[in-house]
């Protein structure tokens, strides 16, 4: 995934610095959500799995693993402890984040 880092333009720079985040890979992102309180995406892919990661750096979470249709749908809730997760094979989830998980 790659993340755009829009201060950079308060510089004077013409373009946002790109920022990679999570692993790089070869299946299709197809829904992605940011936290809304701090800086991880949640990305769900075309093979099923999601995964959350922090902004800027490799490291991700695989929160589901491959399978059960492509990742349709992601959302977090307004405190950002919880992620829904829809697929085109029917699955809905709703993860729980314990709140020391993001310190």
């Amino acid at each position: 995934m790659i993340a755009w880092d829009v201060s950079s333009l308060d510089d004077g720079s013409e373009q946002p610095t790109s920022l990679s985040t999570g692993r790089g890979g070869f299946i299709l992102v197809k829904a992605v959500d940011m936290h809304p309180g701090r800086p991880l995406v949640a990305a769900g892919y075309s093979d099923g799995r999601v995964v959350v990661a922090r902004i800027g750096h490799p490291d991700e979470l695989v929160v589901k693993p491959p399978g059960g249709g492509a990742v349709q749908a992601l959302r977090w809730s307004a405190d950002g402890q919880h992620l829904a997760v829809g697929t085109c094979g029917g699955e809905a989830a709703i993860v729980t984040f314990p709140p020391q998980i993001f310190k």
